[in-house]
């Protein structure tokens, strides 16, 4: 009967912390275990006291001793299974494979293939006039080219001595100069929208870095031409 009676008060302890620690092992909630302790704490103590009401004694001090025995076997078994989850070798501790690179297209890296697209460049530039967008990008020049930044980039300075953003500002300059041979009453704030730069100042580093004068000057060079010429032109005679 008293074997019947330890049975009774240490099984129920067992069962119940290996269950909860099983739980908490595969989910990883270990802070679970303060109250799975304070549970087996009531639970041991209540069997204790019951069994000494009934004559026990010896189940009393069993169900005590399996309090003890459950506290000096859950902290170990916890800090086993945290270090089983975290090793190296575990399923949960296996990094994220990292996102594939994008997927560039591959160009010819020769210099026929170089003067080749900086030609497509060229006649797109003369043609579709992109550079008058001011928020023209080398992303949307390589997509019209239909290629990559990295090598449009490459095929610009290569073949001509410049980086995208002079490249493009040196056909606004040209763009410019034209359209004011054609009216001279233009200002300069006029050519620098009408060329696609977005600020005068950029307009007029642009233009000194390519003709070395600021537009200004250089337009008031142009006024003054043509008013030289027309006046130096001879005069139609009436019939």
């Amino acid at each position: 009967m008293v074997l019947l009676l330890l049975f009774a008060a240490i099984i129920p302890n067992i069962i119940l912390a290996a269950s909860i620690l099983l739980k908490s092992g595969s989910t990883g909630h270990f802070p679970v275990l303060h109250t799975v302790s304070s549970v087996i704490t009531s639970e041991a103590s209540v069997s204790a006291v019951v069994l000494a009401l009934v004559g026990a004694p010896s189940a009393a001090l069993a169900a005590v001793s399996s309090l003890a025995l459950v506290f000096a076997v859950i902290p170990p078994a916890a800090g086993v299974v945290q270090r089983l989850r975290s090793a190296p070798g575990s399923r949960q501790a296996r990094p994220e494979p990292p996102p594939p690179p994008p997927v560039r297209r591959q160009e010819p890296d020769t210099m026929e293939s170089y003067t080749a697209l900086f030609e497509r460049c060229c006649l797109h530039m003369e043609t579709k006039k992109p550079f008058l967008v001011e928020s023209l990008t080398l992303a949307d020049l390589a997509n019209a080219m239909y290629t990559n930044t990295f090598y449009l980039s490459r095929t610009i300075n290569a073949c001509s001595g410049k980086n995208f953003r002079r490249f493009v500002n040196d056909y606004r300059v040209d763009y410019a100069m034209k359209i004011f041979r054609n009216n001279t009453s233009l200002k300069v704030t006029q050519l620098s929208m009408m060329s696609g730069f977005h600020t005068v100042i950029t307009f007029n580093m642009a233009f000194k870095l390519v003709k070395g004068v600021s537009p200004s000057v250089w337009c008031q060079s142009v006024r003054f031409g043509a008013e030289k010429t027309a006046k130096s032109a001879p005069k139609p005679t009436s019939p």
